[in-house]
Parts: structure tokens; sequence; C-alpha cells
């Protein structure tokens, strides 16, 4: 059996239990930022959850990068 690795959207803001925001491999997240090859309000597939502050996906130049959670939303 495998363990289901998740990741926290809105971990940097110390969410109480019932507000986290968790995500996992396969899911769609929204940008907030226009930085560091994103669009901001475009989503994105999480390829890869590497932490609960880190996703891989794929970027707008087409490279698979891994991101802190902080620029991503639901």
């Amino acid at each position: 059996m495998s363990e289901k690795v998740i990741a926290i959207l809105n971990y940097y803001d110390n969410p109480r239990l019932n507000d986290v925001e968790s995500v996992k491999k396969g899911d769609t997240v929204k940008s907030i930022t226009n930085d560091f090859d994103l669009s901001e309000g475009k989503e994105y597939k999480i390829i890869e959850v590497n932490s609960p502050t880190m996703i891989t996906i794929m970027n707008d130049v087409g490279e698979i990068d891994m991101y802190t959670v902080e620029y991503f939303k639901l």
C-alpha cells in the first residue's frame, strides 16, 4: 500500500485544522504570481508532491520544476 503525500497550500498562513488546503499528486492549483515562469490565475496540474511545502509542476516554458506552495491557491 503506497502512502499518499499531501502539500498544504496555506501552510505559511498557519491554518487551523479545519482550514487546511491540502493537495495531492494529480490535483490542479492556480498560480497567484507572474514570477518564476508562472502566470497568475493559470491552472497547473501537480506532477509530484515533494513535501508539505513543495510541489512539482510543468511551468509556462515547458520545464518541470519544483515550487513552494506559497505561489498557489485552490
